[in-house]
């Protein structure tokens, strides 16, 4: 809760958004009440609400205008108090009460913050048919949502780990962010700096090669012995399966039994989680994200 700016005591609150029709008074669940104060921070995990219903959600705030009280109040299971609601407005504008007509009025601005990640701010008015219009009648904050369609994963256009992106809201449209930002190079198969070269420079300590993401010791001179069913690779200095010697694969694939494939080919990720350069992660954005490497083939990671 970050300002209230207007002469009633608003509530805020969530219900589940059935596209195209309007929430039912019995589905409107108040979370900021009208008895918190500016400063107020509460926590709530609607997936675990037993009165969420999967899928999108929506945001009202509802007002006392027009009945003898100023606290709007609602039954904890959803539902306004008899007598204490006089208007509910929704961040679904269509179902307002004054949103149609040749005068139609806008009780909501949400923006998204800069600041704190996946946060949007509420600016509410709250008279019927408008007021002062300053829109800070009731403001708040609310961090850990996506606008729908947010979320969804993207390409960002650049390379390597700077590919994979999320959808985001910005500025009130829908944009493609990157998930990750470019560092420093590492021996890992993936191309970290996102300069489109995958494991470039001298990554490794002492004649040890950076191949296939591992560093390893050369085999031409003789001083490091191939395992069986591996050859030592000249061209490379490596060893390698004996079907994928002098086998040339495409950008962004490696060699497996003689077969070219793509570094997730073959991988399952956990519930969640895409593969994305051999890893299974998160497809949130990277303060979100976690990491599990994967193995080829492995029905987990």
């Amino acid at each position: 809760m970050l300002a209230r700016g207007a002469g009633y005591r608003n509530t805020f609150g969530w219900y589940n958004v059935v596209p195209g029709a309007k929430p039912p008074d019995s589905d409107l669940h108040s979370f900021l009440e009208c008895s918190d104060d500016v400063g107020t921070t509460k926590s709530l995990d609607i997936r675990s609400s037993p009165y969420y219903k999967g899928g999108d959600i929506g945001f009202f705030m509802a007002t006392p205008e027009g009945t003898s009280g100023n606290c709007p109040q609602f039954a904890p299971s959803g539902g306004p108090v008899a007598g204490t609601v006089g208007h509910v407005y929704y961040s679904e504008r269509e179902y307002d009460p004054d949103s149609s007509g040749p005068n139609p009025f806008i009780h909501l601005i949400t923006y998204n913050s800069v600041a704190y990640p996946n946060s949007f701010y509420f600016a509410w008015e709250d008279l019927l048919a408008g007021g002062d219009n300053d829109f800070d009648d009731l403001l708040t904050r609310v961090s850990g949502i996506q606008c729908t369609g947010g979320g969804e994963p993207c390409g960002t256009g650049f390379d390597g780990r700077c590919a994979f992106g999320s959808m985001q809201c910005r500025n009130g449209v829908l944009e493609c962010v990157q998930n990750e930002q470019p560092m420093a190079e590492k021996c890992n198969g993936i191309d970290d700096d996102c300069n489109g070269l995958t494991d470039d420079g001298n990554l490794c300590t002492g004649d040890e090669i950076c191949f296939r993401g591992s560093c390893v010791g050369p085999c031409s001179n003789g001083e490091f012995s191939c395992p069986p069913g591996l050859v030592c690779d000249p061209s490379a200095d490596v060893c390698v399966d004996a079907a994928c010697l002098n086998k040339d694969c495409g950008p962004g694939q490696v060699c497996v039994k003689g077969q070219c494939q793509t570094p997730c080919d073959g991988v399952t990720c956990p519930y969640g989680q895409v593969c994305r350069d051999n890893l299974c992660v998160d497809p949130w954005p990277a303060w979100h994200a976690t990491r599990t490497t994967c193995v080829t083939g492995a029905s987990a990671c």
